[in-house]
Order: structure tokens, then C-alpha cells, then sequence
């Protein structure tokens, strides 16, 4: 089976798990990871999500395995299976997790100070912060850029949700998540008048990621993403 779909299967079983087959689903990650660093030597992997024991999610990892330190020193990088990170072959994630987004908003500032408060301001673990999203703030081409990650979140896993909080609904309105102009408008609102210069969401929405996994998986059609531009300007 071509590694993409594989890949793509594994993301969406996500949805579906149950309890029962959850061990399997794990086994199956693990073992992709593994095929990867076999065919390809000199690739290495750390595990996330439902490929790790301990059901870290991505972000976690991340910064365990020392992904966001600067300058990269990649045999310093940690990694669960292959050979030692090195630049040719850098450090590749595998896990499943609940669908997730990515926005990224650029302040016209060169000010990381501001940029950090704005992305505190963001995060679900502050108080007054958007439900399912983790952000960071980081210099990016004399800017600032917020980038932001956007998981989506059963709609009964949320009691209450604060008024003033504007949520999607997708998959049958069985999940919620944090629209990207909701996002800009709190970026707004806590940067003090600094301009907003774009808004980029890399990849699709949930509902337009679900369509295109299932034209793969029924067409067998594995490249189905290829026919929407993924990364796209708002």
C-alpha cells in the first residue's frame, strides 16, 4: 500500500477507535514507524499521539525531542525509533491525533515580547483562552508570526462554552473547533493596534479534510490533496 494513504488511513481511524481496538491501532503506528526507518536508512522517528505509550500529543513531543531549539543540532535531537537525526534525513513525527489546524497570523512588529503576550493570549491552558488551541509567537522574516494549532474537540466534551466565544461545528456537528476568524480577532483585540499582515491556514477545515480522505480511500485516490491548494492566504 502506498505510504501516503497508509499515513492518511491512520489519521482518520482517529475518529473511530475504540477501546478495543485501541492497542492494535497503537501496534499498527508503531510498526509504520519502524517499515519508515527500515526502507529509508538513516531516518529517524518519534512517536506521538496514539503511537505513544503515554498518549503525548504532538506539541509535547516536540518539545521534548528538542524540535523548537535554535539553532538545530540534530544528533542532540531525541528520537524513539531509527538512527541518530541527522540534516539529511531531520526528525519525522508519527502518531494519530484528533484532526488539528494550523493558522499562522503575522504581526507587523518586531517586538517577541508582544508577540508571546498575544499568543498567551490564545492558548486554551490561559485563563480566557480559545478552547483547543496551543500557540507560540517566534521571529519570522523581521516580523512576528503567531502560530497556532487547532484541535478539534468533541462537542460533549464541552460543558460550557464562554458566550463570547464563536465555535464551528463540523463532522455532523458531533465536533467543534476555534475558526481561524476568531483567532484573528483576539490577535486584534491584544496587540494594541499592531497591524495584522496575513492569516495563512496550512492545509483544509475539518469537513474538507474528511472529504478528501474519503475520496482516497473509496477512489483510491491518494493524491486527492493535491487538488486543493493547501496553504492558502485568508
Amino acid at each position: 500500500m502506498n505510504l501516503d494513504l497508509w499515513l492518511l488511513k491512520a489519521t482518520c481511524c482517529r475518529f473511530v477507535l475504540s477501546p478495543s481496538t485501541s492497542f492494535y491501532f497503537t501496534s499498527s503506528l508503531t510498526e509504520l514507524g519502524r517499515r519508515l526507518t527500515s526502507s529509508i536508512p538513516g531516518t529517524s522517528v518519534f512517536l506521538f499521539g496514539k503511537a505513544d505509550a503515554e498518549g503525548r500529543g504532538l506539541v509535547q513531543r516536540r518539545k521534548e525531542v528538542g524540535w523548537f531549539k535554535r539553532p538545530v543540532v540534530y544528533h542532540h535531537l531525541s528520537h524513539d525509533l531509527g538512527s541518530t537525526p541527522t540534516p539529511t534525513h531531520g526528525l519525522t513525527g508519527v502518531g494519530a491525533i484528533p484532526y488539528m489546524m494550523n493558522v499562522n497570523l503575522t504581526l507587523d512588529t518586531s517586538n517577541l515580547t508582544l508577540g508571546r503576550r498575544v499568543a498567551a493570549s490564545l492558548r486554551a491552558s490561559s485563563p480566557g483562552g480559545l478552547p483547543g488551541v496551543q500557540a507560540m509567537a517566534f521571529p519570522h522574516k523581521g516580523r512576528i508570526e503567531v502560530a497556532c494549532n487547532v484541535d478539534l474537540l468533541p462537542r460533549a466534551s464541552l460543558s460550557t462554552t464562554p458566550s463570547e466565544h464563536v465555535m464551528d461545528t463540523c463532522l455532523g456537528e458531533e465536533y467543534v473547533y476555534t475558526p481561524a476568524s476568531e483567532i484573528e480577532r483576539r490577535v486584534h483585540n491584544e496587540s494594541g493596534g499592531v497591524a495584522l499582515v496575513g492569516t495563512t491556514l496550512v492545509g483544509f477545515t475539518p469537513d474538507q479534510a474528511r472529504t478528501l480522505a474519503l475520496k482516497a480511500l473509496t477512489s483510491g485516490l491518494d493524491t486527492a490533496w493535491k487538488t486543493v491548494t493547501a496553504k492558502r492566504r485568508m
